[in-house]
């Protein structure tokens, strides 16, 4: 392996060989595609040597044909694999949503509070072609913006996903200090470096300060009124950090916000889906079809900043993500932050 120090603005890359000439459309061993915004961490591209020494990489057009396919999807891979940053790695939906992400081929920093989970999350990454590193850091010490800036950067992740929080259990300054303080700070600080380009916040489906359009009054104030109530710390410090990822998201046009509202959750396997706009709050959402939407998300390079509605239902997740990227769906309607 060599590691590539430049690379010119150009969505191709070409070795030339140790005497700087191209070389022939049969001999190409290094050659692969790569993402226009990958020209944004230089220094950590890297290209595989294959049976040429390879001086340096310049930008240069190609036939593709004319290429070693196999060769092409194997840098190709290399290249463009993103590296996630999964807060909250332990959680039941994270332990789901990471070997998913491991099986693309992807890395997954998995952060997650206690010592002691190492050794068992560790096993996600055994026999899977990405690889899976664990950090050990505490949310409750977030103190600031620079802290959760600092915790990213020793990273470096593309996507950040958020799986943490207190849930409403423990003392009420926890629920403060992680489902709202430190998720808004690490979302502020996700914006704040330009090689992270999407973060998902998974939230739940009825974390709204105003009723969707598509709910009816009787099912919004039966919400406030039972489900909201008993979950009132919790929800407050929710829809605080989802409306600051909206509002920090709008500061970057390369930056994708994505929020995912789960209802009940169950430990049923994936599932077919109801995603988007649905008409009731009242249904299932199982973890792993949580965890299966998200890895979609993530894959899709057409995705836009979009809220989405979850329960389980009777549409294919594929043909799901599929539908609400293409239209694009976005549940944020109805808020008094939104447009």
């Amino acid at each position: 392996m060599i590691r590539v120090e430049e690379v010119l603005h150009s969505k191709y890359l070409l070795a030339r060989d140790a005497a700087g000439c191209w070389p022939k459309p049969e001999q190409y061993d290094v050659i692969a595609m790569i993402p226009s915004v990958l020209h944004f961490r230089r220094s950590e591209l890297w290209l595989l040597k294959l049976d040429m020494p390879i001086r340096s990489v310049f930008s240069h057009k190609f036939n593709r044909s004319h290429a070693n396919r196999r060769t092409f999807r194997f840098v190709q891979s290399i290249m463009a694999a993103p590296h996630v940053l999964l807060i909250g790695g332990n959680g039941k939906i994270a332990r789901l949503l990471t070997p998913m992400l491991l099986k693309k081929s992807w890395t997954v920093t998995s952060m997650i509070r206690n010592a002691d989970q190492v050794s068992e999350l560790q096993k996600l990454g055994e026999k899977q072609s990405g690889k899976l590193n664990v950090l050990v850091r505490s949310l409750e010490d977030v103190a600031t913006d620079e802290v959760a800036k600092e915790r990213i950067d020793a990273v470096k992740p593309d996507y950040v996903v958020w799986s943490a929080g207190a849930g409403g259990k423990g003392a009420p300054e926890r629920t403060w200090a992680v489902d709202r303080d430190a998720a808004c700070r690490f979302i502020r600080a996700s914006v704040a470096l330009p090689y992270v380009k999407k973060f998902v916040m998974i939230s739940f489906i009825t974390s709204r300060l105003e009723k969707a359009p598509w709910w009816t009054d009787e099912m919004w104030e039966k919400e406030k009124n039972t489900t909201l109530k008993k979950l009132e710390r919790y929800y407050r410090a929710k829809v605080a950090a989802d409306q600051v990822l909206y509002e920090e998201s709008k500061k970057r046009s390369d930056f994708i916000a994505i929020c995912m509202r789960p209802s009940l959750l169950t430990e049923e396997p994936v599932g077919k889906v109801a995603l988007g706009r649905i008409p009731t709050t009242n249904g299932t959402s199982s973890r792993a079809s949580v965890a299966y939407l998200t890895s979609l998300l993530l894959e899709n390079p057409n995705v836009k900043t979009t809220w989405l509605d979850m329960l389980d239902g009777d549409e294919e997740p594929e043909a799901a993500v599929k539908r609400c990227v293409d239209e694009g769906v976005n549940c944020l309607e109805g808020e008094p932050y939104y447009p």
